[in-house]
């Protein structure tokens, strides 16, 4: 009887010692989801992050279901169309900007209103550039017109050789009559770069900063047309089209939210309320990110084992 009584007691102990810590992993579970969530949406902007917590908070409702594959496509392809909509029209206003701010009296108009240099120190040298065809040996930086630098090779112990046809036609333009040991400042409009359809920046101007080291070769002076790429100008105002990303960006975020949620509740350990709940209080555990990380797979292969043989069941 006693031994039976040992046994009973131990058991019983086990039983509760499990169920604590069973408890206490579901906790747990909540948490680092919670952590992880907020971690993935520290860069975002608030209106964004709200979309988000509403629709992970909706999730739990039966009528509230995520925008089926083509619908989450059109509304990335229009953000995205809308983006590059916006950045065309900025681009296209600091450069104009750029140039009115300019102090004519020290500059050269090659082409009125599109391309404009500025001496930085005379070349003494011998040779100058004059064809598209030449080849020579110079330093280039290449910069936004906010300052950003896109290229360099000032630092390079080897100096470039450069076809001049093979660059940008803003500086093999704004090159031509340069002297050896010259030094210019290139103001070039998208019409001279890039143009309306770069995959990256959409009407972007640049400034252009090159020192003539070189020539070495030279070719006689053909019938050298540079023809302007068609710049698009877009119709809508800037404050337009900020707003409509806005909103794709939000129904971008509740639609995220309401697939999150969903995928989430697939599993029994997994409490959205507390996972809401611990969002808002910024709750956190004291773990590493491989061990979050590697929980937090543990968790999905879970739920996708759950979800693949509920459908083996239906069929």
């Amino acid at each position: 009887m006693f031994v039976f009584y040992k046994k009973f007691i131990f058991l019983s102990f086990c039983y509760f010692f499990c169920c604590f810590f069973s408890v206490e992993a579901k906790e747990n579970i909540n948490v680092l989801v919670a952590q992880a969530i907020l971690e993935d949406l520290d860069e975002e902007q608030p209106k964004y992050v709200t979309s988000f917590y509403q629709g992970l908070e909706d999730s739990q409702r039966s009528e509230c279901q995520p925008l089926n594959d083509l619908d989450n496509t059109k509304l990335w392809k229009e953000l995205m169309t809308t983006k590059t909509k916006l950045a065309k029209k900025k681009n296209l206003r600091l450069f104009n900007s750029f140039i009115e701010k300019l102090n004519m009296k020290h500059v050269v108009c090659i082409h009125p209103k599109c391309l404009y240099y500025k001496t930085l120190s005379v070349g003494e040298g011998k040779l100058a550039i004059q064809s598209k065809k030449d080849v020579i040996q110079c330093t280039i930086q290449i910069s936004s017109l906010e300052g950003k630098l896109f290229y360099s090779n000032v630092a390079d112990t080897m100096v470039k050789v450069f076809h001049l046809d093979d660059l940008l036609p803003g500086i093999c333009i704004g090159l031509q009559r340069m002297r050896e040991g010259e030094e210019r400042e290139i103001y070039i409009h998208p019409s001279f770069a890039y143009g309306s359809f770069s995959q990256k920046e959409p009407n972007m101007g640049f400034i252009v900063v090159v020192r003539l080291l070189k020539v070495l070769e030279r070719n006689k002076p053909g019938n050298e047309i540079f023809h302007p790429l068609i710049i698009e100008e877009v119709q809508e105002s800037e404050e337009g089209l900020s707003k409509q990303i806005d909103n794709l960006e939000e129904a971008i975020a509740y639609d995220r939210g309401i697939r999150l949620g969903k995928h989430l509740s697939a599993s029994k350990k997994i409490e959205i309320k507390k996972i809401l709940e611990n969002m808002k209080k910024g709750h956190f555990i004291n773990c590493s990110t491989k061990n979050i990380q590697k929980t937090l797979n543990t968790l999905h292969w879970e739920i996708y084992n759950t979800e693949f043989n509920r459908g083996l069941c239906q069929e």
